[in-house]
């Protein structure tokens, strides 16, 4: 067999396979129409989601029946005291909906309003907005949301700008979304899209890995481009190969701007609504006539030239046109745009059906990746006509396909260019990965829920000086003789001993809705949003994980490795702190300090753990946990005294039952404690501790009684006054 025979049969079990895969993806997406999980959709402007799992079923679109005021730009106020609306399909343009009898057009402004019922189990939520068109502002519950653009019911005030967005949705059983929402240059105006409600996590990782993809997506047509004008100039062969080249690239800045992701947007977000649609639709004409060329080119021989220049230089002058014209000409030339496409598909498809039966070079396998994209195309338009419910879109991957399967085809067909594709591959694939470590490393230093309690979705968002109010748990963890176990070890085993002992501890602390906020040598400072009961659950799992570690780590043997943990809760202020070139997120407000401070009192009580009232009060399932009232105390530097809690389901299990059993004997004592009674109080203690004689707090008592009996208090008001942290 000789080489030409060899290279022409090589590809045709990949291209089968290739084409096996996207005709695949057609019948699981058929496939799965069958059995769709349909989400609630909104009637007369209310969306009740109190049946939906977000856990279980995922996010839910705000679909359905909207209520829509016309001409009229309302606030939350007055919006709330109007009865008559009109319906509103959403997703869907406003173009068409009947007011006073009359249709409207694409250009005007209009309030917005749905009422969103939620499920009463639910965690943090999230709403990614989209495709509005064409300038927005956007409330919650009366409280006004970050928005886009200038809206006017004034046509020349309004100023387009419809980028995607994440919001935090209110903790609340209803919420009610108004929208203003103005349109002067788009073709259609309106809720296009939808706007998608779900968990934090979940739409989030949806929105991300949109932008991933098409930021891939849109990197691989970039250097599939560049690859083959790099072809052509070191070559100067193949003409075919230069147009290919500018098509992809076409492709890529397409991508850049279109679709859900809108990679440019994310690297450039200030990036005008008028440029990015002039460069949307500019490069969709400039795409259509390089793409003509490219195959007309490679098939020459069955070409017709002068119409696939002709189809070349229209598009070009479109391009040309659209690119330095206002972005009204873009949204004239959609009806022309798709008609020009339709056409130029049809000649080229009469190009390669005419190569195949001559037996051209790769003609068979470009023939059936065209094949599958038409396939793809007819499916997504009937999807969008509701005649497929299929549950996504397959034109954008099957282009891809289409797109990846003629530069296969391109580059086989001369040897030598195998080594640069090869290489540049494996470029993109170690920027991929190390894009992605980059992530990683950045989520290690600034954790998502600090961002997420910053109302910012991204680290790029963060700014000198972001702050935000919360009502928060501090819990403030410290290592016992730290100092003695370091001393015995290399640097190397100290750090290795310390993130081994982290390791146990800090992944009951994301379990439990808290993150770690600051390192401390052998300390660490960790916030949590989810309320006492996940707090105080965490404590407790990190006690627990304490005894795993002991007995699983090698580090120090035969030494018990034992911490302290206090919680104290309030208001603090989370925000960036630091200079023009150096950040870092800090948390200020006395809670911390408190919270330390409880800390350092389990070494005087002797106890593991310990609360202070403010957190105390935040348990909804007492129940759950077994917590005695141990002390009131007044912290040095502090005026007002707090009601310490001894939370005994930190103790070993032996230890926390013989103390809840004798719980009341205990309280008892200290009722006589602090009523002055000394003696009678000592006595009390001293019969508790035989009973349980471990019990360390118990055991100061009777010192403290023992000291008040020898030197009598001058004014006694039962609480503990420290003179030291």
């Amino acid at each position: 067999m000789t080489g030409a025979a060899s290279i022409r049969r090589r590809p045709w079990p990949l291209l089968g396979l290739v084409f096996a895969c996207l005709f695949a993806v057609f019948l699981v997406g058929c496939r799965s129409s069958l059995i769709p999980i349909e989400p609630p959709r909104a009637i007369d402007g209310v969306l009740d989601l109190r049946g939906w799992d977000f856990d279980a079923d995922g996010p839910v679109p705000l679909a359905g029946q909207w209520q829509l005021a016309w001409g009229e730009l309302l606030e939350p106020e007055t919006a709330g005291a109007r009865e008559a609306w009109t319906p509103y399909a959403v997703p869907g343009a406003w173009n068409g909906v009947e007011i006073d009898g009359a249709p409207v057009g694409e250009a005007g402004a209009a309030t917005a309003r749905l009422r969103v019922l939620l499920p009463p189990e639910r965690g943090a939520m999230l709403l990614r907005t989209r495709g509005t068109s064409t300038a927005h502002r956007l409330w919650f519950n009366g409280r006004e949301q970050r928005g886009a653009g200038t809206v006017s019911t004034e046509l020349e005030a309004i100023e387009p700008a419809s980028p995607n967005a994440l919001h935090a949705f209110p903790d609340a059983d209803s919420v009610e979304i108004v929208v203003q929402i103005a349109n002067r240059d788009h073709r259609q105006g309106g809720l296009r899209r939808d706007w998608l409600l779900g968990n934090y996590a979940d739409v989030s990782r949806h929105h991300t890995g949109w932008v991933l993809y098409e930021t891939l997506t849109m990197t691989t047509m970039f250097v599939v481009g560049c690859a083959f004008l790099l072809f052509y100039a070191t070559r100067r062969r193949g003409v075919f190969r230069m147009y290919f080249g500018l098509f992809a690239l076409a492709c890529a800045l397409r991508t850049s701007v279109a679709g859900d992701g809108m990679p440019l947007t994310v690297i450039w977000p200030g990036l005008p609504w008028a440029a990015r649609i002039s460069l949307e639709y500019a490069t969709s004409w400039a795409a259509v006539g390089l793409g003509v060329l490219t195959v007309t080119r490679l098939y020459h021989q069955e070409d017709y030239p002068p119409l696939s220049y002709g189809l070349l230089g229209l598009g070009g002058l479109a391009a040309l046109a659209l690119g330095l014209g206002p972005a009204r000409w873009s949204m004239v030339t959609v009806t022309p745009l798709q008609a020009f496409a339709a056409f130029a598909i049809v000649w080229v498809l009469i190009v390669v059906v005419r190569a195949v039966l001559a037996r051209r070079f790769g003609s068979r396998g470009l023939l059936a990746a065209m094949l599958a994209f038409l396939l793809a195309l007819v499916h997504d338009i009937a999807r969008a006509r509701g005649l497929l419910p299929t549950p996504f879109e397959l034109t954008q991957p099957a282009f891809v396909g289409v797109v990846l399967i003629e530069a296969a085809q391109l580059a086989r067909s001369f040897a030598q260019s195998y080594t640069v594709i090869e290489q540049l591959s494996k470029d993109l694939t170690v920027t991929n990965r190390d894009l992605e470590a980059t992530n990683k490393a950045v989520e290690r230093f600034v954790p998502y829920e600090f961002l997420h309690l910053l109302d910012r979705t991204s680290i790029r968002d963060v700014d000198r000086g972001d702050n935000a109010g919360q009502v928060m748990d501090v819990l403030f963890c410290d290592l016992r003789s730290f100092t003695t176990i370091i001393e015995s070890l290399e640097p190397e085993q100290a750090f290795a001993f310390i993130n081994d002992y982290l390791s146990y501890m800090e992944p009951q602390i994301r379990k439990h809705k808290g993150f770690v906020n600051s390192y401390l040598g052998d300390a660490y400072l960790a916030l949590y949003y989810g309320g006492g009961d996940e707090t105080l659950r965490s404590a407790i799992a990190m006690m627990r994980s304490l005894e795993q570690f002991n007995a699983e780590q090698g580090h120090v043997p035969n030494m018990e490795i034992r911490a302290g943990i206090g919680v104290h809760s309030g208001s603090l202020m989370l925000g960036t702190i630091g200079g023009l070139d150096r950040l870092d997120s800090g948390v200020i407000g006395d809670p911390v300090n408190t919270a330390s401070r409880v800390e350092g009192m389990t070494k005087m009580y002797g106890t593991p753990l310990l609360i202070s009232e403010a957190t105390y009060r935040r348990i909804e399932s007492l129940d759950e946990f077994r917590i005695r009232e141990l002390d009131r105390v007044v912290a040095k530097g502090k005026t007002e005294a707090i009601r310490l809690y001894e939370v005994l389901d930190g103790l070993p299990e032996v230890q926390a039952e013989r103390r809840w059993a004798t719980r009341e004997a205990f309280a008892a004592a200290l009722a006589l404690y602090r009523e002055g009674r000394f003696e009678d109080a000592l006595a009390a203690f001293r019969r508790h501790l035989d009973e349980v004689p471990e019990d360390a707090p118990a055991r100061l008592y009777t010192e403290r009684c023992q000291g008040h009996i020898d030197s009598p208090p001058v004014a006694w008001t039962g609480v503990t006054i420290l003179t030291r942290k």
